[in-house]
């Protein structure tokens, strides 16, 4: 028992050094939760996140479709329920900067879609002069969650054109498909599916479930990563040196990896409910069960995975295209009553689906009851996992 503690807390250690995962795992869903939960607030009843309203500045020196596309969104109904937008050169919005008329502004480069299409690194500039206003603090974080999710979209679909080229088929036809089913007209489901009773979810109350279900898959990634990696360089099986078995590392690593996802789905689950103000439900008890087993089925998927790629380089590049995938699929991007009734029922076999069905029947205090159901298949997928993966983990 000692060496499979001592390993976990090895892995769990290893894992808090790492300030870009932590940073991954932990920032990008809360900047998510909040861009989200703005952009997408119309699909919903609910209300949402409260943010004083406040005046930002916008250069846009290029014309092509991404930056359009900011545009767009700068310029919806939803993001000016907490922000207007007025245009101008640099020198002009300096002056109103500096005069306090606006709170800070944004640069689109030229080149900015041109670079957004190729898969390079595109970034939108701010100027501000105070760093710490809260106001400032907001818009930074949904422009850059903003820019940061096209630019992996665009990174996904160089990935998908690498591997499915053999094929014979293009990453941006793939995404074009999935666009054609997302606008054509198909039979929807209410929110229902996702809650025992038809209450009404707020679009920040969703999009806190959805992003701490699936960015626990993302935690799952880093310690398949770490497997093969240490299996790479021979740490494993050094590890047997010190008289630990097979069964104390691949329980070891389980534990560790286990425990790194708890933490993540607290910190998540805290900073929404006092930085957002997102009501999880009353039941304590509901949420410790449910994180548990999610963490739990996360854990144990990622061992399975661990056995499926050989080299560190296969998985860095085909995990987040799977996890990206099992996100649009499971209700994580877009709400699953707005999505075609068959992925929605491909939707079940995923576990970010049930973690993320629980969480939002907590959040409408339908009581601990309500999460039997995910909190059990969520231990059953835990435990088929476990099954597959332990017997065909290699160590070498």
């Amino acid at each position: 028992m000692m060496k499979i503690l001592a390993i976990a807390r090895k892995e769990l250690l290893i894992t808090l050094k790492d300030t870009q995962a932590l940073a991954f795992i932990l920032l990008m869903p809360i900047v998510l939760i909040f861009a989200l939960g703005i952009s997408l607030n119309s699909m919903f009843e609910g209300s949402s996140a409260e943010v004083s309203k406040f005046e930002v500045g916008v250069i846009k020196e290029d014309d092509g479709e991404a930056a359009t596309a900011v545009m767009d969104f700068l310029d919806s109904d939803d993001a000016k329920e907490y922000f207007d937008v007025v245009t101008g050169t640099y020198d002009e919005l300096k002056d109103k900067l500096k005069g306090e008329e606006i709170v800070l502004f944004l640069q689109i480069p030229k080149g900015y879609s041109e670079a957004v299409k190729q898969g390079e690194k595109a970034e939108l500039k701010i100027f501000q002069e105070d760093e710490d206003d809260i106001n400032n603090t907001v818009f930074s974080s949904v422009i850059k969650g903003y820019a940061d999710t096209n630019n992996n979209v665009n990174a996904a679909i160089a990935a998908a054109d690498d591997q499915l080229a053999a094929y014979s088929i293009p990453g941006e036809a793939v995404m074009e498909q999935l666009q054609e089913v997302l606008d054509s007209e198909v039979d929807y489901t209410g929110t229902e599916y996702l809650t025992d009773n038809k209450k009404n979810i707020s679009a920040i109350q969703y999009y806190s479930a959805a992003m701490a279900a699936m960015y626990i898959l993302f935690v799952g990634m880093i310690g398949t990563q770490s497997i093969i990696e240490e299996r790479e360089n021979n740490t494993l099986m050094r590890l047997l040196t010190t008289k630990a078995s097979k069964m104390h590392i691949v329980l070891g690593k389980f534990l560790g990896l286990f425990l790194i996802g708890l933490l993540d789905l607290a910190i998540i689950i805290l900073f929404s409910r006092f930085a957002f103000g997102v009501r999880w439900g009353d039941s304590i008890g509901g949420l410790v069960l449910l994180s548990t087993t999610l963490s739990f089925a996360a854990s144990g998927m990622a061992l399975m995975i661990a056995t499926m790629f050989k080299s560190s380089k296969a998985v860095n590049t085909l995990n987040p295209v799977i996890i990206m995938v099992m996100g649009f699929i499971g209700g994580n991007m877009i709400p699953v009553y707005e999505m075609n009734v068959n992925f929605q029922k491909v939707g079940n076999l995923l576990l970010n689906t049930w973690g993320m069905r629980g969480y939002l029947n907590l959040m409408i205090n339908n009581g601990v009851q309500s999460i039997l159901l995910p909190s059990g298949v969520l231990f059953g997928m835990g435990v088929l996992f476990l099954i597959i993966g332990i017997p065909r983990l290699r160590l070498q």
